[in-house]
């Protein structure tokens, strides 16, 4: 699983200029954009910018490291407590996606429009076929 996970992002990171299949289809960044920049910061030990990158990385650093307590250490599997703290972060996250949408899109990444996606190059194929 890993392996794979390392294929797709140096495939995406050598053809593509976006990990991301939402900003490659739409354009538009997605409720995670900035997850993975905020991570490699936490990494460098840089918390204040994990945190400006993407406020969520905490919370869900703090769920994956209960989630693979129960799982891994204590042998449970996923409690309704678990799930229902999942289901709330990510409600959080769409909540917390809409505002920046609001207040901060187009702006710096990760909250950028990025004009080379799939639907715009759709656009200019149907135009051009549609009005020749």
């Amino acid at each position: 699983m890993i392996i794979l996970i390392i294929a797709y992002f140096a495939f995406m990171k050598k053809f593509l200029y976006s990990l991301c299949p939402m900003v490659l289809i739409t354009g538009f960044p997605c409720p995670g954009c900035g997850l993975t920049r905020a991570a490699f910061c936490l990494f460098h030990f840089d918390f204040l910018n994990a945190f400006l990158i993407h406020p969520f990385i905490y919370p869900i650093v703090i769920y994956l490291v209960i989630f693979g307590w129960n799982r891994y250490l204590l042998g449970r599997k996923m409690g309704r407590g678990l799930l229902w703290g999942m289901i709330g972060i990510m409600a959080a996250m769409m909540l917390f996606y809409i505002l920046r949408m609001f207040v901060c899109f187009p702006g710096d990444p990760p909250m950028s429009y990025y004009e080379y996606n799939l639907f715009a190059y759709i656009q200019k194929v149907i135009q051009i076929v549609w009005f020749v």
